[in-house]
């Protein structure tokens, strides 16, 4: 049996992180796959044509790999924190499950809507129930903008980036908080 304060109390934290680290990465590779396999819909959902524009859809594939790289990243990190703050049987909370599980949802449901969504357009009449203007702001004399977007594109934009990532970040806070918790108050 391991102590949670000897090396093989630290062995078996590592070996439970390792564990948890490659469900992870298991999931996440999985949504990555289908985001890589689906991104001529992606840029074609986006006013490209990926049968003409094929290097779009290869730097979209680049920018998906450097983006998912990250995320493992970010993985390696909630593991690693768990193993060196927690103790022993920390794999056994549900609630810090709970919240994993809902950041996964939260993060794939965020990169759908990135992926199969022309945000903000399609989500342009949440503007005028937020009171947000969806008309451009006038230009001074003499002052040209090209590709400018509304105050309402911008909010859209802005808020979509926000909930799609910033959600499931906040939940896996929230998970290695009561995964770290949860092992240090087991016997």
């Amino acid at each position: 049996m391991s102590t949670t304060h000897g090396a093989s109390g630290q062995v078996s934290r590592f070996k439970s992180a390792a564990i948890g680290f490659g469900a992870s990465v298991a999931a996440i590779a999985l949504l990555a796959g289908a985001q890589f396999l689906f991104a001529p819909y992606t840029v074609e959902v986006n006013g490209f044509d990926p049968e003409i524009d094929a290097w779009v859809v290869s730097q979209w594939q680049r920018s998906l790999a450097v983006f998912y790289a990250i995320v493992v990243a970010i993985l390696g990190s909630y593991w690693l924190l768990t193993a060196i703050a927690g103790r022993d049987h920390f794999l056994g909370s549900q609630s810090a499950n709970v919240a994993l599980i809902l950041s996964y949802l939260a993060f794939a449901l965020g990169m759908a809507v990135a992926s199969f969504v022309q945000v903000p357009e399609d989500f342009r009449g949440a503007c005028p129930l937020l009171g947000v203007s969806d008309s451009f702001p006038p230009l001074p004399d003499g002052v040209f903008g090209f590709d400018l977007e509304t105050p309402c594109q911008e909010f859209i934009r802005g808020v979509t980036a926000a909930v799609s990532l910033g959600l499931p970040i906040i939940l896996l806070l929230a998970s290695a908080a009561l995964r770290i918790v949860y092992s240090r108050r087991q016997p």
